[in-house]
């Protein structure tokens, strides 16, 4: 956020009286961090043969939003060309026009000029003759509605270890009178000098009072926890979801089959909706954008690993 945009959100806050704990902006901050953590994963995760990177990046933005989610696609009039044989596609959002057919679809739009552009129709579009309809997932919903609950779960336990980690960063509180006062300053001193032994009356004892908030540490088993819900989303957007605490070869083949199983069913959703959008668009708007799946890093096999070896090997 610049300083502006920063500015005019705390004159708003304070002009509304809405009032933002430390721990609010900090779980803000965190949401903030998977959220766009996991958007750059999905916007490399498709690429169109035919599409420039501003209509890819605006397309991908649109279905990963929870605002958004559905887009119309258009040819831009007077643009066809030598650059463009069959037209420019536009792609904008779309309103509904009140006109539905039997099996709950509109069968009438109006799009949505979000930047004034000038160069999106303002008049009534009928679906599949002059514009088609499109979404990525079955709900007609944005993906980022698939993940948001698991993003608060992720946030909810990051701020358990910020809780737990501040209490074990917690310094040790004495209680001690003016009778007692050197000592205690003598017994920290010894402490603080890493002294073997430490000596003190039985009395003394019996008297000090020192405050320890005495919380377990369970970052250990938190951060599993978290690994656990991260890789649950990485499945829902079909990356495989093998964590970093679960190597490979710790599981058995079945193991990962399923994990495979989980991730190929997310992406054959997406592509599906993909590819029946792309050939309604082929043939309404006789346009092809191309759609494909980017090969994931995590589909790097191990016989690929051992050609690259052997190839070492013989360049040696």
């Amino acid at each position: 956020m610049s300083k502006k945009k920063a500015v005019k959100r705390r004159e708003y806050e304070a002009s509304n009286g809405i009032v933002y704990s430390v721990s609010q902006k900090v779980r803000d901050r965190i949401l903030f961090y998977y959220r766009d953590k996991f958007f750059n994963k999905f916007l490399n995760k498709f690429d169109f043969g035919n599409l420039d990177y501003q209509q890819k990046h605006y397309l991908l933005k649109k279905f990963w939003s929870k605002n958004c989610g559905k887009l119309a696609f258009f040819i831009i009039k007077g643009t066809k060309g030598n650059e463009y044989p069959n037209g420019m596609l536009g792609i904008c959002p779309y309103t509904f026009a009140g006109v539905f057919n039997m099996f709950d679809f509109q069968t009438k739009c109006m799009l949505i000029d979000t930047h004034a552009t000038g160069v999106i129709p303002t008049t009534e579009q009928e679906v599949d003759k002059d514009v088609v309809l499109g979404w990525i997932t079955r709900n007609q919903k944005g993906v980022e509605t698939l993940i948001e609950a698991k993003l608060e779960e992720v946030v909810d336990i990051e701020m358990t270890i910020r809780c737990n980690l501040r209490a074990h960063k917690m310094p040790w509180v004495f209680g001690v009178t003016p009778e007692n006062k050197s000592k205690i300053d003598k017994l920290i001193q010894s402490i603080d000098d890493d002294d073997p032994y430490l000596t003190m009356s039985l009395e003394d004892i019996k008297n000090m009072q020192v405050f320890n908030t005495g919380a377990p540490f369970i970052i250990d088993k938190l951060e599993v926890k978290r690994q656990q819900v991260e890789d649950e989303i990485n499945t829902i957007l079909g990356f495989n979801s093998v964590g970093i605490m679960e190597k490979k070869e710790h599981l058995t083949t079945g193991e990962v089959d399923m994990n495979a199983e989980a991730s190929n069913a997310s992406n054959d959703i997406y592509m599906d909706c993909l590819t029946e959008l792309n050939e309604r668009i082929k043939k309404v708007l006789n346009y092809d954008m191309q759609p494909m799946l980017n090969k994931p890093i995590e589909e790097y096999t191990e016989s690929e690993e051992e050609d690259e070896e052997e190839e070492e090997e013989d360049n040696e």
